[in-house]
């Protein structure tokens, strides 16, 4: 049996890190190391992830463990996720933000399809709820299917958690996040075209939890120009394997995503990108439109968008829905 190396980041995530943590305590495979990082969070996160790992040997014991690592500064989630990967010592390694929670089969269904038809890489579905826990249903015959070549990165999404990875091909290629925004889109893409045969299991086994009283932010200034270089990464990924097409089709879509977030930027926030930093002249042009005229950059990006999103954009502008 090969262990399971199992990342949690924690920046403050009092209120939820004990949920995270018990979800992977409670595992159905029996060897998992957790590594609990804390970015440097101001809250009671560490102390708490302490607490737990001193309970582990009474409580838990057998092949799983809970070790704590707390960072002297705040270095972003990418980061995180890296140091995380250098302290793994399982064959595998999974990402789970510690404010979500999975199901408590989650990592032996990966672990048993991967190994059953000799695959890289294995993504289960993805949830996104409100519920502060939900009621797990056993999962007796997972369904699945395996895909290989070009199909891979085509089936796995940008997320890099609800993923089993080889450790030893992250570590062999380098592959790193770094990042503090959008930091798993381009690590995702180059992992999923380094892999030949990858496993989608069709159940919902990793919870995104999205609090019911939490209001969603306007995205900043900042972020979308974070969103604009992860984007060209990932343009560069494709081409350096020779999917110009691919590339091109990314790029397409990743403006219309740009038009989205700049449609979200507070009135008066303008967005300024470096001029030595390479970007598409049509993605130049809309951000001078954006920063010179707003209001006429409102019509474009309603216009480019569709009638659907111009609507819903009307409404929220005018508080008429949230």
């Amino acid at each position: 049996m090969e262990k399971v190396s199992v990342i949690v980041p924690m920046y403050n995530v009092e209120k939820y890190v004990r949920r995270c943590l018990e979800s992977l305590l409670t595992q159905t495979y029996p060897l998992i190391e957790i590594i609990a990082i804390s970015d440097a969070s101001p809250d009671k996160s560490a102390a708490i992830a302490y607490e737990m790992a001193a309970d582990v040997n009474i409580f838990v014991g057998g092949g799983k463990s809970l070790k704590v690592k707390v960072l002297e500064s705040n270095v972003g989630l990418g980061s995180v996720r890296d140091i995380g990967v250098e302290m793994a010592s399982g064959k595998y390694v999974m990402f789970v933000d510690s404010d979500d929670y999975v199901h408590p089969q989650i990592v032996e269904t990966c672990v048993n399809a991967m190994e059953k038809d000799n695959c890289q890489l294995a993504q289960v579905g993805y949830v996104r709820t409100s519920a502060f826990i939900v009621d797990f249903q056993p999962i007796v015959q997972p369904r699945y299917e395996i895909v290989e070549g070009l199909r891979i990165e085509e089936c796995c999404d940008h997320i890099s958690c609800a993923k089993l990875y080889l450790t030893d091909l992250i570590k062999k290629h380098g592959l790193k996040m770094i990042y503090r925004s959008f930091e798993d889109t381009a690590f995702t893409r180059s992992y999923s075209l380094l892999c030949e045969k990858a496993v989608i299991i069709h159940e919902g086994m990793y919870f995104y939890y999205a609090s019911p009283n939490s209001i969603t932010a306007n995205i900043s200034a900042e972020k979308v120009c974070q969103s604009i270089l992860r984007a060209n990464d990932v343009i560069e990924i494709y081409k350096q394997h020779g999917l110009e097409q691919k590339a091109e089709v990314y790029r397409i879509a990743s403006q219309k995503v740009l038009l989205r977030n700049l449609l979200r930027i507070p009135k008066g926030d303008n967005l300024e990108l470096m001029d030595d930093i390479t970007v598409h002249p049509d993605t130049r042009q809309i951000i001078k439109l954006f920063n010179n005229h707003r209001y006429l950059f409102c019509l474009y990006g309603c216009f480019k968008l569709g009638l659907k999103f111009s609507i819903k954009h009307i409404l929220k502008t005018i508080g008429l829905m949230k």
